[in-house]
Formats: C-alpha cells, structure tokens, sequence
C-alpha cells in the first residue's frame, strides 16, 4: 500500500493570490543609517589619506586609469618579481647556512 501524498498546486483559484503585495520599504537616501561595525584604524587612516588626497588634487581621471592600466599593471608585475628574486635568495641564503653548519658538526 502506498503512502498518501499531498500536492499543492498553485492555481489562480488559491485564495493566497487574493492577498496584497508587501508594501515597500521607503529608502531615507537623504539621511543613511548609520555604520553599526567600528573599521579599525588602518582602514580608516586609509580612508583619511584618500580623502587629503582628493582634496589636495592629487586624483587620476577614470580616462586616465583606462589608458594606463598596462603600464600600471607592468610596474606591479616588475615590482612583484623584485620581491619574489629577494625571497628567493633570502631562502637560498638560509638554506646554504644550514647546511654548512650541519657540514661542520662531526660526525657522531
């Protein structure tokens, strides 16, 4: 024998269709609520630095980011290899250090 199964069909005749909408939230743009997480204070000194910068003039046009983003996108690739070549003999460095204070250990 089978389990009975129930099926809820929606159908223009469900009194739930009859039902109004949700109203909507009004937005206060005018007047934002205020932000409840504290930023800490590398955040918000770096908000402070882009904010003197702005008002100082020292800003890049949109245009101007589009048309060097190449040459913005090549110094960080430079710049990324630099550190990656000091990385990598710093552990070149580490590594020679280490075996040549296990070479003058004697042998046991």
């Amino acid at each position: 024998m089978l389990p009975k199964l129930t099926v809820f069909v929606a159908s223009a005749q469900n009194p739930v269709y009859d039902q109004p909408m949700a109203k909507a939230k009004k937005f206060d743009l005018e007047g934002p609520a205020p932000i409840l997480d504290d930023e800490d204070e590398e955040t918000l000194a770096a908000i402070d630095e882009g904010i003197r910068d702005a008002d100082a003039g020292r800003v890049v046009s949109a245009e101007q980011v589009r048309e060097d983003w190449a040459a913005v996108a090549l110094k960080m690739q430079r710049e990324a290899r630099a550190g990656l070549a000091i990385e990598r003999k710093r552990q070149q460095e580490i590594l020679a250090q280490r075996d040549g204070n296990q070479s003058a250990k004697p042998d046991e």
